[in-house]
């Protein structure tokens, strides 16, 4: 991702060491489009597309499952990482809705550089 999305609850930004994005602020239904677009621009030039999701105070059900519709749309060996802190509770979320399953996302993961 080359670009910026910016409004006044969310700003996107790419990883500066990694293919992926970083998300700062809260995820609402409103920020699908802008969400799915930056992740897909990424995945075209990447196997391990990383979500830093460390400075998100407030991650929507939509949200959460724009995230997991684009981790469908993947064939391994491409893979969505979520890197979040234990405050959004992905794991439990995903596991509820049996997405902790799917081969092609992964949460928990911590993004080494740049997404905090």
């Amino acid at each position: 991702m080359d670009e910026y999305f910016v409004d006044d609850r969310l700003m996107i930004t790419p990883l500066r060491h990694e293919k992926g994005v970083k998300l700062a602020g809260e995820v609402a239904c409103t920020h699908q489009v802008p969400l799915a677009s930056a992740i897909a621009q990424c995945a075209q030039r990447a196997d391990e597309i990383t979500v830093g999701l460390t400075r998100v105070g407030h991650l929507s059900d939509s949200g959460l499952v724009t995230l997991v519709g684009f981790a469908r749309t993947l064939r391994p060996p491409q893979y969505l990482c979520l890197a979040a802190d234990p405050e959004l509770h992905l794991n439990k979320r995903l596991t509820e809705r049996g997405w902790d399953q799917l081969d092609t996302l992964r949460a928990g993961c911590r993004a080494t550089t740049g997404a905090t």
